[in-house]
């Protein structure tokens, strides 16, 4: 569910909040932090179903699923809706609302504007950066130029940050890829529709990872999708997975006061922590 694209991952993440019981609002970043405008647009994408945007691809094969729904969402709502779906923030936003109605839930949406700083790490100010940008610092070595973005001792992020050995990952990859027929590939998430011969081939003769990943760029297919596809091809998710809802969740960090909620939430739970 971490690793799903936008509409997945927030319906994931609401779901978990909602079996914890105890849980009155959802903050999330956003461009435009417009909570009347982020709602009509979740209402309009709401009545946009996946088969229709795939008719429409149909007729424009160049687009991709995004743009065509971006397109359907324009003709139905007006440009100020439409652009939304232009700002990656704004995006997931929307999708954590859709998931609130999907739910039935009643947890408050809080949307918090996001300040002189780009999803992708290539605006910043000198105190407030991206995540990406400081994962970028950090692969490059230039742990001390982080300082002013994170509140902890440097040593935490020295001791405890894990970098993907693309190598590794490049020859675990291409084992579960390769030790199956590619029909067997179109079972897993992000796959089907022929895609799977293609990532097939192209392993077939990519020398490591980033050749593979560039060998599978179209105009139709994001570059996130295609590496979604291949994460879910290396860990054999299946698409039938994301029918349902996730079972257990896992702490990754939490304060004094965090773990005294937690231990409120433990008696009512509908999920395991």
């Amino acid at each position: 569910w971490s690793c799903a694209g936008a509409e997945l991952f927030a319906r994931g993440a609401v779901s978990v909040l909602c079996s914890l019981g105890g849980v009155q609002a959802i903050a999330f970043g956003s461009e435009c932090a417009d909570l009347k405008l982020l709602s009509e647009c979740a209402m309009y994408l709401s009545e946009i179903t996946p088969m229709q945007i795939k008719e429409m691809q149909k007729e424009n094969p160049k687009l991709s699923y995004a743009q065509v729904r971006q397109k359907m969402l324009l003709q139905k709502a007006g440009e100020n809706t439409a652009r939304l779906l232009e700002c990656p923030n704004d995006i997931l936003a929307v999708e954590y609302l859709k998931a609130l109605k999907f739910l039935k839930s009643d947890i408050v949406p809080v949307p918090i504007k996001r300040e002189a700083s780009s999803h992708d790490g290539t605006v910043y100010s000198e105190k407030i950066c991206s995540s990406s940008h400081i994962r970028g610092l950090i692969e490059s070595d230039n742990l001390e130029r982080i300082t002013d973005f994170v509140p902890w001792d440097l040593s935490l992020v020295r001791d405890n940050m894990r970098l993907v050995d693309k190598e590794k990952y490049f020859n675990y990859l291409r084992g579960a890829i390769l030790s199956k027929e590619p029909s067997e590939l179109s079972y897993l998430a992000e796959n089907g529709g022929g895609f799977e011969y293609a990532i097939y081939r192209e392993m077939l003769v990519s020398k490591d990872y980033d050749s593979l990943l560039a060998s599978l760029s179209a105009r139709h297919l994001t570059d996130a999708k295609i590496r979604r596809a291949l994460l879910f091809l290396a860990l054999g998710v299946k698409k039938d997975v994301f029918t349902g809802l996730p079972e257990y969740t896992e702490i990754l960090a939490s304060s004094k006061v965090g773990n005294e909620l937690l231990a409120s939430f433990r008696k009512g739970a509908e999920i395991t922590l």
